[in-house]
């Protein structure tokens, strides 16, 4: 009904058009105003284009007529842009208010971005002239025009325009009513600004992130929680009713710098505001954004990055309560099953329960995660998918051996996995911590015929040396060598003693050398799983 009501009261604006139109002419403030109409009709059915091209009409005739300073000049011009920032939102499946830089941006999207930015700077001459008959003390918050240079600075940001963005944003700051140098000097001592400038610092530690300036981004973190404390004491509330969630957001933010800058308790601590702040905002918020925020799992996702943070900090007990918590609250939603959260959580819990060496419970979650995957429709080589059979397997083979988390720390498991396929037969040799195999022929022929090593005790220094000391003597050609090999080209036997002993060593040798290969191997795995978390983080 609705949108027969508006096909119809288009329908009639049209009509009222051609009669203005015939009577006065095309170039009349009449005519104008009707084609705005119409526009804003066609936008609110989605027509966003139609209704461009009756704004862009109009906005010319309004030129013409009016003048450039002329406030409704001014409003048609804010009015099409903010349609053309919706249509770059649609094109790029990202919300307007994001200021995060956009990544390969076609041209259509650049030629829209600009001519936004060609309409904010048309509307703010209409605005400067209404504030030039005010006094001094009324201009120092002009909440309209900062509004236009918040809007252009995100633009700008979206654009990958850096030092643009930034003085976009200085400048709506002044318009707020919060000077650049008491900005810049920390200190903001009067209370009538205007309060969307915390949502600008926001944007700006967004901004600062994306460009990897995190330290920049941690401080522009702390400037908003700071303005938001002000705004709450004096009881003011943003544009957006965004108050509430802004903290959240911030929180959030500083997290992923502190990370990014490897300074993984502060990143833990940042996450756990981010969740108190959620909690807060519960009670605050209007049943569309408490759905909006809840709905969409938001508590989950913030429970799992800091069971992840948590984890950098090697306390795997405690991450394991985050995710376990993240799960809950997960399933706790409605059409759990088909959340693309839920496979990510469970391989946490699995990689967890295989550091915590509960291989049971590592293939049973695991199990669950590879086919929440496979049902998701998740590619087999996506690195997350990988990742999930690589600690699958590694749980597999750790439990066909018989290891569990009774294993005595006294002695450490070598998981030889042999060449074939990852869930291979595989062979467990147990060696007191501190001494090497004996066994000559078995054990060199085992290490041979296997390509991969897995070992869960790293070598000392001490034992590094050693090792290489051994290498020296054994390279260099002693005396005793010379004489084997005279007497075994005499057809003389070399005692037996002699064999065993080179034997011996030589199984010690190739048995550290494996450890210490298995060793380094196991970093690059560890460093290649960081760099992966990283990444995701940031994403």
């Amino acid at each position: 009904e609705k949108d027969a009501a508006r096909k119809q009261a288009i329908a009639c604006a049209r009509r009222l058009t051609r009669t203005e139109r015939d009577s006065l002419g095309e170039q009349s403030y009449a005519v104008a105003r009707l084609k705005l109409k119409i526009a804003k009709l066609q936008c609110e059915g989605g027509n966003m284009e139609g209704g461009l091209d009756d704004a862009e009409e109009a906005i010319m005739t309004l030129k013409s007529v009016l003048g450039e300073k002329h406030s409704l000049l001014g409003a048609s011009c804010i009015f099409s842009a903010t349609v053309y920032e919706k249509r770059i939102s649609l094109a790029t499946s990202t919300p307007v208010t994001c200021p995060k830089p956009l990544k390969q941006l076609t041209s259509y999207c650049k030629s829209m971005m600009n001519r936004a930015l060609e309409l904010y700077a048309d509307a703010l001459e209409p605005l400067t002239f209404k504030y030039s008959y005010r006094s001094a003390e009324e201009n120092e918050v002009q909440p309209e025009i900062g509004d236009i240079f918040h809007r252009i600075g995100r633009i700008y940001s979206k654009k990958g325009s850096h030092s643009s963005a930034v003085d976009a944003y200085r400048r709506a700051f002044e318009a707020y009513g919060v000077p650049w140098n008491a900005i810049k000097s920390g200190t903001i001592n009067r209370t009538d600004f205007h309060p969307n400038a915390a949502i600008i610092w926001y944007e700006l530690a967004e901004l600062h992130f994306a460009t990897n300036e995190y330290g920049d981004s941690i401080h522009a973190c702390e400037k908003t929680m700071e303005l938001i404390l002000m705004v709450r004491s004096l009881g003011k509330s943003t544009s957006n009713d965004s108050i509430e969630t802004l903290p959240i957001l911030t929180c959030q933010v500083a997290a992923a710098s502190y990370t990014a800058l490897h300074r993984h308790p502060d990143s833990t601590r940042s996450y756990q505001k981010a969740l108190s702040e959620l909690k807060k905002a519960r009670s605050s918020l209007s049943s569309s954004d408490r759905g909006k925020w809840l709905g969409t799992n938001e508590e989950s996702k913030i429970l799992r990055k800091i069971g992840r943070s948590l984890l950098r900090e090697v306390k795997v007990e405690e991450a394991k309560i985050y995710f376990v918590d993240a799960l809950r609250v997960l399933r706790s939603s409605a059409d759990n099953e088909k959340c693309a959260e839920l496979p990510g959580i469970l391989l946490d819990i699995g990689d967890v329960h295989l550091r915590l060496e509960e291989f049971h419970d590592a293939l049973k979650v695991l199990g669950s995660c590879i086919k929440l995957y496979a049902d998701q429709g998740v590619p087999e080589y996506d690195s997350n998918v990988e990742r999930a059979r690589q600690l699958f397997d590694d749980a597999q083979c750790s439990l066909s051996n018989g290891l569990n988390k009774s294993t005595e720390k006294s002695h450490h498991p070598i998981r030889v996995l042999s060449a074939g396929s990852p869930t291979s037969d595989v062979s467990l040799l147990q060696t007191p911590a501190g001494t090497l195999p004996t066994t000559s022929t078995a054990m060199c022929s085992t290490l041979s015929s296997n390509r991969h090593i897995y070992c869960n005790e790293t070598v000392s220094k001490s034992g590094k040396k050693q090792l290489q000391s051994l290498l020296d003597e054994l390279t260099e050609e002693s005396p005793a060598d010379e004489m084997k090999t005279d007497t075994s080209t005499s057809h003389n036997p070399v005692p037996s003693g002699k064999i065993m002993h080179q034997e011996e060593e030589i199984v010690k040798l190739t048995t550290s050398l494996k450890l210490l290969s298995a060793e380094l191997r196991d970093s690059k795995i560890e460093l290649a799983r960081l760099k992966e978390s990283h990444q995701n983080e940031i994403s």
